[in-house]
């Protein structure tokens, strides 16, 4: 993306692993669940080895 004047900061898993729990829609559902699965998501979120775990990324630059 340098070649169009972007400097790719950091590239980010929005789900990560988490939609791998097996009762991932219920978990959700429940404050004390949902708060564990996106703590260990955001731990995850920038390692490179886990981002094809993910679903969709997001990709931080800067011009």
């Amino acid at each position: 993306m340098e070649e169009v004047g972007f400097k790719v900061e950091k590239i980010l898993a929005i789900e990560g692993p988490g939609w791998l729990v097996r009762d991932y829609d219920s978990d959700m559902k429940k404050p004390e669940r949902r708060g564990r699965i996106l703590e260990i998501v955001r731990m995850v979120e920038e390692d490179r080895s886990l981002l094809p775990l993910s679903d969709h990324i997001a990709a931080v630059g800067r011009k």
